[in-house]
């Protein structure tokens, strides 16, 4: 029984100091500015979309020319 006692203030402080650690970092996550900053897109993500968006057209394109040249379709 007596080491328990140390133990429950252990235990409380550690989730009060928890619980307002928690309180603080989502104040400073949730400051519009901050949020707007973080949610932001890279230039490079941006241009690498372009890219893959790209990509993904031309390959399109080139599928559906596989099944002409799969049949032997293709007049030079």
């Amino acid at each position: 029984m007596i080491d328990m006692v140390p133990k429950a203030i252990s235990l409380n402080l550690v989730n009060h100091s928890k619980d307002n650690l928690q309180r603080e970092l989502l104040q400073e996550l949730y400051k519009p500015d901050v949020l707007d900053e973080l949610l932001k897109e890279s230039e490079y993500v941006v241009s690498r979309r372009r890219e893959v968006i790209s990509m993904v057209q031309a390959l399109n394109k080139a599928e559906e020319y596989v099944p002409i040249f799969h049949l032997g379709l293709v007049v030079y």
